[in-house]
């Protein structure tokens, strides 16, 4: 997943200036959960696995800021 941000920075008053764009909005970790049954008439868990931690990232924004290099 990727975010794209951009800003209209002010005048600098120096070489050492950076203004910088950084995305804002809410992020989740959350782990899947995969349970394997077997039997038709009568299903039995045989297994069950859960993955690492993974992340989301919903963005809302943008943020912009003014500081050094």
């Amino acid at each position: 997943m990727s975010v794209t941000a951009a800003c209209t920075s002010p005048k600098f008053t120096s070489n050492n200036q950076i203004y910088r764009a950084y995305a804002q909005g809410t992020r989740k970790t959350y782990k899947i959960t995969r349970k394997t049954y077997m039997g038709k008439i009568n299903p039995r868990l045989i297994s069950t696995e859960t993955s690492g931690t993974q992340v989301g990232f919903n963005p809302t924004g943008v943020a912009c800021a003014m500081g050094t290099k």
